[in-house]
């Protein structure tokens, strides 16, 4: 996302939301779910409540926004779930899955 927000790429930022979105779901990060709700509706240029319209440069503002707070959030959500399952998911995608 970070990639797509530094190359304003709305269309990718939306397709990411709704892909995050849905994954976050699935888990029951429902702060995290919200922030990428949001994403996915600014990267189409609609309000955060996916009403109404915003322009490219107030969307891109606020997706910003949406970003930190949700990666803020995703902090929480890691370290409660580490805490939860009694392990350090901080590595996790740096480790090969073992056969």
């Amino acid at each position: 996302m970070d990639q797509a927000l530094s190359a304003k790429d709305l269309s990718k930022l939306s397709s990411l939301g709704h892909f995050l979105k849905g994954s976050s779901a699935t888990i029951g990060v429902k702060k995290v779910q919200e922030c990428c709700k949001h994403i996915q509706f600014l990267g189409k240029l609609h309000n955060m409540d996916g009403q109404g319209s915003v322009d490219e440069d107030e969307a891109l503002k606020l997706i910003a926004k949406e970003l930190k707070v949700g990666k803020e959030e995703y902090e929480k959500a890691n370290e409660f779930l580490g805490f939860f399952y009694e392990t350090d998911f901080t590595d996790q995608d740096a480790k090969e899955p073992s056969n």
